[in-house]
């Protein structure tokens, strides 16, 4: 696009097609998106993957159904739950053994799940998850099928699985019905935008079209549209050569930072310990580091990369930073990586003793699931009203907790409001995290629901 982006910054005029009932290029392009993913159809996405989320719970689930829900989903799933009516049944995710970061549910999790709540009408999990975990998404896949249900997959963070040789299998080709990803994550799309991929015949195609109309604007920019073609075309162009070449460069670097005293790097090794949970896998271009052996918390060790090298993390959490090799990296960013983290190693701080263990704790507790007192729907256009969140402990929340990133929800809207929720959540303030959902920005107040809903 270059300098001539604002010159294509067009509307609906004819020849252009219409993103809400495209007969022509749209079309077409979506055509060619859903044949290079192994899709029947797919739908160009101007509003994220959450837009996406939103549409295929809204064409699975109608008010009252059940939806059973990984933990760890993304708050995009609350939305989904408010806009459908639906009502989500929990499974709580692994926690790994040494590291406090959620793996994703396992198969048998789902298979429990399943047997609990038969009537149930989908199963919606994230794979792979903000650390690049993948959940086995091919057992998870048959066990849903066994019961006839529909598996809905958040694979926002996983666009370019499906050009990785070797590496984790991608939903869509184990048989999920719908999946959504994020193509401006890892495909180089223009920030924003996704696709949204169906295959066979569980959901309505007719609702997540009726869906996506609702819920997209009206005025779709065809700079973004234009971009989600061009990552396509580039992907079926090269999109392996350029996996490939991110993934040895991943490598790499994981090799030089597990050399390094202090630290050390996720490996799929790492997801084969025992209780760590069977059949997860690693995106490799996604770098995991705990810094915890340096005395430091993954904040700290953000804002020292960022402000003293010029490195931006994914993100960052109590014990780790985050870090994404992308298909525009090349070697001499790798070179720059290592010598910051070289550096990093230098600077050691101290923390209090058991600091990593107690979070983990936490970590496991808040992923069980509290009572639902109240629909999340009904939460939501209940009236409320605000109170300390230290003082909010057995009130019913009015709105969505998460820290973000990664977007994991703490807190869910109707549930009652538990003191290890409470605990993580003070905590994690503490010590650099950022909140969304709460409309205090201070993050020391959560509405509660103060009376009978209105609807």
């Amino acid at each position: 696009m270059g300098r001539g982006a604002m010159a294509i910054d067009l509307t609906e005029l004819p020849g252009l097609d219409d993103l809400h009932s495209p007969r022509g290029p749209i079309l077409e392009a979506e055509r060619l998106a859903s044949e290079l993913n192994g899709a029947d159809t797919t739908f160009f996405l101007v509003n994220g993957s959450t837009v996406g989320i939103h549409a295929m719970v809204m064409a699975s689930c109608a008010p009252g159904d059940e939806i059973i829900l990984a933990r760890d989903v993304h708050r995009a799933f609350v939305g989904a739950v408010v806009l459908s009516g639906a009502l989500p049944v929990f499974i709580s995710p692994e926690i790994h053994p040494r590291f406090s970061l959620s793996m994703g549910v396992t198969i048998g999790a789902v298979s429990r799940a399943l047997s609990q709540y038969p009537r149930a009408r989908a199963v919606g999990i994230v794979s792979p998850n903000y650390y690049g975990i993948c959940a086995p998404v091919d057992g998870i896949v048959r066990e849903v099928k066994r019961y006839g249900k529909i598996m809905l997959v958040d694979q926002a963070h996983g666009s370019h699985l499906r050009f990785m040789r070797g590496g984790p299998s991608t939903a869509l080709l184990e048989g999920a019905d719908a999946v959504v990803e994020s193509t401006h994550k890892t495909m180089g799309s223009l920030t924003g935008t996704a696709m949204l991929h169906l295959k066979g015949d569980f959901v309505d195609r007719a609702r997540v079209k009726r869906a996506l109309r609702i819920l997209q604007t009206s005025s779709p920019s065809y700079i973004l549209l234009a971009s989600l073609d061009a990552a396509r075309r580039r992907a079926s162009v090269s999109g392996y050569e350029d996996v490939s070449r991110a993934c040895r460069l991943a490598s790499r670097a994981r090799e030089a930072i597990n050399a390094l005293p202090g630290l050390h790097c996720l490996t799929e090794d790492d997801l084969e310990e025992p209780a760590a949970g069977a059949g997860f896998r690693l995106d490799p271009t996604r770098l995991v580091v705990s810094v915890s052996g340096l005395g430091l918390n993954g904040w700290q060790a953000e804002e020292i990369l960022r402000k003293h090298h010029g490195i931006q993390v994914e993100f960052a959490d109590e014990e780790h930073v985050i870090l994404v090799i992308t298909l525009a990296d090349e070697g001499s960013d790798i070179d720059a990586l290592i010598s910051a983290m070289e550096d990093l190693g230098r600077a050691r701080a101290v923390r209090g003793p058991g600091s990593c263990h107690r979070l983990r704790r936490l970590l496991e507790q808040a992923m069980v699931p509290p009572p639902l007192r109240v629909p999340p729907r009904e939460a939501f256009f209940a009236p409320s009203r605000p109170v300390e969140v230290s003082r909010s402990a057995g009130m019913i929340s009015a709105e969505e907790v998460a820290i973000y990133p990664p977007g994991i929800v703490i807190i869910w809207p109707g549930e009652e409001i538990v003191e290890p929720a409470i605990e993580y959540l003070l905590r994690a303030c503490e010590r650099g995290a950022r909140l969304q959902g709460l409309d205090d920005p201070t993050g020391r107040h959560i509405r509660v629901v103060a009376g009978p809903s209105r609807g």
